[in-house]
């Protein structure tokens, strides 16, 4: 392998080596011609090499030998320098064993490479006869020198030196000689006693006898204290860490290196004994034991006081070593490293000042690599007592305790824990703590929840994992410093401002109010409410004219109490005496100015307040009752009744009883009609018509092909005995006598929808809106299917119009405009004005009986309305009746004799109007 590694540097030398100059050598030429062995015998093995070309001083050759190798690898090598001739002789016995198998080579070194010659096997005779004479000295140490006089010794070579062997470790030769070897002993001893050789010419020869190693000798160690890791000095002879164990009290510790014969340094280790320990020293096989010799500085706990103890107290740790002079010394006690204030090594002084909640918490102080445990107890806390007597819910309080370490989750005051950190201070180290009243007991808060005890009294509870502590503070009592005003009404408040008022929210609370030491209760409204700053109660209804008193109860403490007056209603007269329910009535007298504090009624039913000044209120009578023709009106104040007279009541308006109208059947979407004298209906699941003898629904028809019914806005028209219900472009048409349905196509598009018809002498006046809801208005002739755009008035939204056909004209009332008329003979349109100030109206029921427009119902700016408006069609004038006893909204209205009824459609709060009205028109005096 050696050579085959020399040949690729040959190789790669090869490409480097040409030049462009002709006459330049060519190395390639450079060769061992002929090698061989000439002679093999004891004294070593003789070579011959020739090289070609004979001019050989031209390659400078720096170097040429032989390497000799056994089973591949390199024995030795034989350097003999540059050669100036073209062949050498090379003799060689070095690490040779007679009887082995060798292979030899020769070599040439030239400023070109390498170049080898043929490799040739032999068995070495070489029988090299090494002669020890004498030994000096038979006993030493480390670094002492040792003498080896004798014969036949080799010197050094490529491959191997001589060397002193003691036993089986090898020492350094400083000096040789074919006679003489001097060695200096090396720390690789293994024993006391060693066998001594000679390895030379790689042979090993043994010395007769044994080489003794100096016994150790031991003279002190550190003198100062010691920690976990430092550096324990050993003094003496013949010591070496290399040779060398150290044990303390049966504990080896690790030796640093130091190459020192006369000291040792060792580590001192972990988890050493406390107190005086034994030491012992071993150099080779040699022992030194010493007792009591090396002082440990392992800790010790001896004193804990006081054991029993508890948050924010000082503990005293006494001991001995206890500062490890380490980065490493905490006290931790409950998983929670407690702060030292004070520290040396026999004391330690510490303060619990971190929470924790461990059951049987031990004390453990970590010092260095050292960690001891002691067990303590923990006492429960203690309330000493607070810095002042009484205290403001919104005020501050001081608290001193005593064992005592928390948050706010571990501490209540009145029973509540705060719910947030900025209601009280961190804890000082004296257990003493201030905390904000106002926000802990959240005493601005609309809802707070603490606890107050009788006689004022607020608890403080505090708790540990270690017990509980709670004591008492004294309350303010409340105080009264202002009232709203001194003279009330009923149905007004009365309205109180003061301090620690606590609070009341009727299902709990450490307050209430009392008026002629009477209790006031909780209402659970908004007329009633108590906080800690401000009250107010509604005048309660039991009271009478006059004086009273009223105070505040918190915590069994009573407030101040604080006068005022209920003031007295006087009743003089009633005008008018006799009307209707469209009539407004007044009653005069004293101090009724605020309407709230009184209801009159009528019949025991409520009236309306129109108006009211300090001598008079106005009035109407109840809207949707069926007043007995007498109504006797009374006016009630507080526990006071006040008959204030009657009056003679005309009501035009009835409800008619066993009418029924089933709901099942009928729905909003419906579309009324009349025909044949007779009032119907029409939706999906049937036509009907209303007996007005039993007052009862008659379904006439069950077979109905439409099944979109958009409101009631739509009037159907009813042309001789055929009924027209539009649908998108189309009219289905009923046949009242065959029963029968057919269908009228209409010439409009298919985007086109039908929203609102009336047909007059077969010609159609439509309103239509297409997919997009753009409106257009068709005159349409059903007899030749022509049609032509026509103008209307200005309509907003479709389903806010409501379109009315009576007799040729259309009536057209849409939001917030006049109600228009249009003449269909005449191609005329009429504005008639509007029966009210306000014109924002939609979902009311236009409808023409006797030459009268009603307008009836509706829905305006707030609500529902019940009013009803007749416009006389010969005198053109609006005349507002006595409303209507139900609000009506999508409602139906017929004639009939000298009545007028009102049905279907929704009534109060929207639902389906179920009641039918009976309005007789000449007992109307309007």
């Amino acid at each position: 392998m050696f050579k085959k590694i020399l040949l690729t540097f040959l190789f790669a030398g090869l490409f480097v080596s040409c030049d462009e100059d002709e006459n330049q050598i060519n190395f390639l030429d450079l060769k061992i011609s002929s090698f061989e062995i000439i002679d093999n015998n004891e004294n070593g093995i003789y070579t011959t090499t020739n090289i070609f070309p004979s001019n050989v001083e031209a390659y400078n050759i720096n170097d040429h030998g032989v390497i000799w190798m056994k089973n591949g690898s390199v024995v030795d090598r034989l350097n003999l320098g540059d050669l100036q001739q073209n062949s050498f002789e090379a003799n060689f016995a070095t690490s040779l064993i007679k009887g082995e198998r060798y292979s030899v080579f020769p070599y040439l070194v030239s400023e070109y490479g390498y170049t080898y010659g043929d490799t040739l096997s032999f068995v070495s005779n070489v029988d090299v006869n090494v002669l020890i004479t004498e030994l000096t000295p038979r006993n030493g140490f480390i670094r002492d020198t040792v003498t080896i006089k004798g014969e036949n010794f080799c010197s050094a070579s490529f491959n191997s030196s001589n060397r002193l062997l003691l036993d089986d470790t090898y020492h350094n030769v400083i000096f040789e000689s074919d006679s003489l070897i001097r060695a200096v002993i090396y720390p690789y001893l293994t024993s006391s006693e060693a066998s001594p050789s000679l390895k030379s010419c790689g042979i090993i020869t043994d010395i007769e006898g044994k080489f003794s190693v100096n016994p150790p000798v031991l003279d002190s160690i550190t003198s100062k204290n010691l920690y976990v890791g430092e550096e324990l000095v050993v003094y003496g002879e013949n010591i070496h860490h290399n040779i060398s164990k150290v044990w303390l009290e049966g504990v080896e510790t690790e030796l640093i290196v130091t190459d020192s014969i006369t000291q040792i340094k060792a580590r001192v280790p972990e988890n050493l004994p406390a107190g005086k320990l034994d030491f012992k020293l071993q150099v080779l096989d040699k022992i030194i034991e010493r007792t009591d010799f090396y002082q440990s500085t392992t800790p010790v706990i001896e004193e804990i006081s006081p054991r029993n103890t508890g948050f924010l107290d000082t503990l005293t740790i006494r001991g001995k070593f206890l500062d490890q002079q380490s980065d490493i010394l905490e006290v931790v006690i409950g998983d929670r490293t407690q702060n030292i204030i004070s520290q040396s090594d026999e004391e330690i002084k510490v303060i619990i000042d971190q929470l924790f909640s461990v059951d049987n918490p031990e004390l453990v102080l970590n010092t260095g690599t050292f960690s001891l445990s002691e067990p303590i107890t923990m006492l429960p806390p203690e309330i000493i007592g607070f810095d002042k007597e009484k205290y403001h819910l919104d005020g501050e309080i001081i608290i001193q305790t005593k064992y005592y370490l928390g948050n706010r989750s571990t501490a209540k005051i009145g029973s509540i824990i705060a719910d947030t950190e900025s209601a009280y201070t961190q804890i000082d180290n004296d257990g003493t703590f201030k905390v904000d009243l106002k926000k802990w007991l959240d005493v601005s808060d609309l809802f707070p929840d603490y606890i107050i005890k009788n006689s004022g009294l607020m608890e403080v509870f505090i708790e540990t994992n270690y017990g509980t502590s709670s004591k008492d503070f004294l309350i303010y009592a409340p105080e009264i410093t202002k009232i709203n005003q001194t003279a009330f009404f009923h149905a007004s408040s009365i309205a109180l401002e003061g301090t620690d008022f606590g609070y009341n929210k009727g299902y709990a609370g450490v307050a209430e109010i009392y008026v002629d030491d009477i209790l006031v209760e909780n209402p659970g409204n908004s007329s009633y409410f108590l906080y800690n700053y401000t009250a107010q109660i509604p005048v309660s209804n039991t009271l009478y004219p006059g004086n009273h008193k009223i105070k505040i109860i918190t915590g069994g403490q009573e407030s101040n109490q604080v006068e005022f007056t209920i003031k007295s209603l006087t009743i003089n007269s009633l005008s008018p005496t006799a009307g209707t329910r469209k009539n407004v009535y007044s009653i005069e007298g004293d101090n009724l100015e605020y309407r709230l504090s009184y209801r009159i009624k009528a019949n025991g039913y409520n009236c309306k307040v129109i108006n009211s000044t300090k001598n008079k209120v106005e009035f109407k009578l109840p809207q949707g009752i069926e007043l007995d023709p007498v109504a006797n009106i009374t006016l009630e104040y507080g526990p006071q009744t006040f008959d204030v007279g009657s009056i003679t009541v005309t009501e035009p308006y009835e409800r008619i009883e066993g009418y029924s109208l089933y709901l099942s059947d009928y729905y909003v979407g419906s579309y009324s009609f009349e025909y044949n004298n007779k009032f119907h209906y029409i939706n999906i699941n049937g036509i009907f018509e209303l007996d007005e003898s039993s007052y009862t629904w008659n379904k006439i028809e069950t077979d109905i092909p439409i099944n979109v019914f958009v409101n009631n806005k739509v009037q159907p028209p009813v042309i001789g005995n055929q009924l027209y219900i539009p649908s998108g472009n189309t009219f289905h048409i009923y046949n009242f006598d065959t029963k029968s349905w057919s269908i009228k196509e209409l010439n409009l598009s298919s985007e086109l929808s039908l929203q609102r018809v009336a047909i007059h002498d077969n010609i159609l006046i439509a309103i239509v809106m297409d997919s997009g809801f753009n409106i257009f208005h068709y005159r349409y002739n059903l007899d030749d299917d022509t049609k032509e755009l026509m103008q209307f008035p200005s309509i907003g939204t479709i389903s806010a119009t409501t379109f009315y056909y009576n007799n040729g004209k259309i009536y057209l009332d849409t939001l917030n405009d006049d109600i228009y008329v249009y003449d269909l003979d005449n191609d005329s349109w009429e504005n008639i004005g509007f029966p009210r100030s306000h014109k924002y109206f939609h979902r009311n029921n236009l409808y023409v009986y006797n030459g009268i427009l009603y307008f009836s119902g509706g829905l305006g700016n707030e609500d529902a309305e019940r009013g009803l408006y007749a416009y006389n069609l010969q005198t053109k004038q609006w005349i507002e009746k006595v409303p209507t006893l139900n609000v009506l909204t999508d409602h139906s209205v017929f004639g009939s004799g000298q009545n007028l009824y009102f049905l279907l459609g929704r009534s109060l709060y929207g639902y389906e109007h179920n009641e039918l009205i009976k309005y007789t028109i000449n007992e109307d005096p309007f």
